[in-house]
C-alpha cells in the first residue's frame, strides 16, 4: 500500500513514507529499484531540516527565505487539495436520501434493500 501511494501520490505534510518505505527495506534486506530516490528525498529532507534549525537559532531568516518557504507551502497545499478531490469525488448516497433511480422514494425503501 505505502508504494501504491508513493507511486500515485500522498500528502506529504503529515508523513514521509519514502523514509519508512526505504528503512523498511534496509532492514529487510530488500531491493528497489526507487531505493536510491528514496535516500536522496531523505537526504533533502535533513538538509532541509538542518537549514531551518540553523536559520533559527542564528535568527537571521531573510525576506526571501521566508516568500521562498511560504510559496513552498502554498505549492504543497495545492497538492494536497488536489490529491484530496482525487479521493473525494466518489459521489454516495445516504440511507434517508432521495432514491438516485427517480423514483422519489428514500433510497434506504427503494434500491437500497
Amino acid at each position: 500500500m505505502a508504494l501504491t501511494l508513493l507511486r500515485y501520490g500522498y500528502d506529504t505534510m503529515m508523513v514521509n513514507l519514502e523514509e519508512a518505505v526505504y528503512v523498511n527495506h534496509v532492514v529487510n534486506g530488500l531491493e528497489h529499484p526507487d531505493m536510491k530516490k528514496w535516500r536522496e528525498s531523505i537526504e533533502r529532507d535533513e538538509e532541509r531540516v538542518r537549514g531551518a534549525k540553523n536559520a533559527l537559532s542564528i535568527g537571521n531568516i531573510s525576506g526571501h527565505q521566508i516568500k521562498d518557504g511560504l510559496e513552498n507551502l502554498f505549492k504543497r497545499m495545492n497538492e494536497t487539495k488536489k490529491l484530496n478531490e482525487l479521493y473525494s469525488k466518489g459521489f454516495k448516497v445516504g440511507r434517508n436520501d432521495p432514491c438516485p433511480c427517480g423514483s422519489g422514494k428514500k433510497y434506504k425503501k427503494c434500491c437500497g434493500k
